[in-house]
């Protein structure tokens, strides 16, 4: 398929990059029809300094250092510091435990509330922010700029629900 200069739409890959997201990341990088403006990180799969750290590794696996990494919140809209972690399904670092080098890139340096608030001020009505993960950051942004939710042009919310999930409720609803 023919992609049009300057008709690529303009997406945020708000992640907690585990094994799933690391694939979802992937195919958003190959895809001729996406510009992926950032990536910005979230807790869920792993920590949040987890999640920036694989955000980072991934983009320079695929050598996309020129995608932006913004580190989201270590803490969910209610404070809570016990986190529900999925070590458990994608391994201690989220990636199935490879012990993948330090990433030699490093994150912008701003929240990945700003960074979310920043671009569709700079994009109003052509961002899709796509979440993989908790929604703390698009709350944190609603917070920072009340009239975030209508400079978005489209969220996408990506959740597998399957029986097996739902056995596991307690995993949902991190905030």
């Amino acid at each position: 398929m023919a992609v049009v200069e300057g008709t690529k739409k303009k997406v945020i890959i708000d992640t907690d990059p585990g094994i799933d997201d690391a694939i979802a990341i992937f195919l958003a990088l190959r895809s001729p029809e996406l510009e992926v403006l950032g990536l910005t990180t979230t807790f869920g799969n792993v920590h949040t300094a987890l999640a920036t750290r694989n955000a980072l590794h991934l983009l320079e696996a695929v050598g996309r250092t020129d995608i932006p990494v913004a580190e989201g919140s270590h803490l969910t809209i209610k404070k809570a510091t016990k986190l529900r972690i999925a070590s458990f399904v994608h391994g201690t670092d989220g990636l199935g435990n490879q012990d993948f080098p330090r990433p030699a890139t490093k994150p912008v340096d701003q929240s990945a509330a700003v960074f979310l608030v920043e671009q569709t001020n700079l994009y109003p009505g052509q961002v899709t922010v796509v979440t993989l993960g908790p929604l703390t950051n698009l709350a944190l942004a609603i917070e920072l700029d009340p009239a975030f939710p209508e400079k978005i042009g489209t969220q996408s919310i990506v959740w597998i629900v399957s029986y097996t999930l739902l056995c596991f409720s307690f995993l949902l609803g991190f905030n």
